[in-house]
C-alpha cells in the first residue's frame, strides 16, 4: 500500500471514514481501549460532550451508553479518530478523511489498524461511511500488513 494508491479514497466527499473489528469480545474491547490510553498524544474521554476521566474497565463506558453518549477521541498524526462506543459487538472509529491528507497521515491510520489487529488477533478494516462490505484498507494477521483493496477486490 502506498499513498499513490490509497489516497483518492480520502478525497473528502460528506462522508466519514470507519475503521472496524467485526464480532469483538468485551476482552478485544479492553484490550483496544488500553492501546488508546497509552497513545501520545493522550485521548480525551468524554460524556455528553464533558470531559471526564476514562475508565479503567470498558464495562464502565458501556454501562453509561443507555442513559449518555461516550466517546474516546484521539491523534494519529493529522487525523482524529473517535469511538462512540455504539455496540459490543464490534468496535468502530470514524474519521475526516480531510484529516487524511498526507502519506503521514495515511500511514499513521494503517499503523493504529495494525496495532488494533495484532493485539485482538482480528480482521481490521477501513471503509467508507457505513460499508462494512467494502474495505478501502484491511489488516489481517495472515498478511501481517494493511493492504489497499481496489474497488471490487474484496
Amino acid at each position: 500500500m502506498d499513498w499513490d494508491q490509497a489516497g483518492s479514497d480520502f478525497l473528502p466527499d460528506g462522508a466519514l471514514r470507519d475503521i472496524y473489528v467485526l464480532n469483538v469480545t468485551i476482552d478485544d474491547w479492553q484490550a483496544v481501549v488500553d492501546i488508546v490510553r497509552d497513545l501520545d498524544p493522550p485521548p480525551v474521554y468524554m460524556v455528553d460532550i464533558k470531559p471526564v476521566p476514562l475508565p479503567e474497565r470498558v464495562e464502565d463506558i458501556f454501562a453509561v451508553r443507555p442513559n449518555a453518549s461516550p466517546m474516546l477521541s484521539f491523534m494519529r498524526a493529522n487525523a482524529q479518530l473517535n469511538c462512540h462506543f455504539f455496540s459490543q459487538d464490534e468496535i468502530e472509529f470514524d474519521l475526516d478523511p480531510a484529516e487524511v491528507a498526507e502519506a503521514e497521515d495515511l500511514f499513521a491510520v494503517a499503523e493504529f489498524m495494525e496495532t488494533i489487529g495484532w493485539r485482538t488477533g482480528k480482521t481490521v478494516i477501513l471503509t467508507q461511511e457505513n460499508t462494512r462490505k467494502n474495505p478501502i484498507l484491511r489488516f489481517t494477521t495472515d498478511s501481517g500488513e494493511v493492504e489497499w483493496l481496489p474497488p471490487g477486490r474484496v
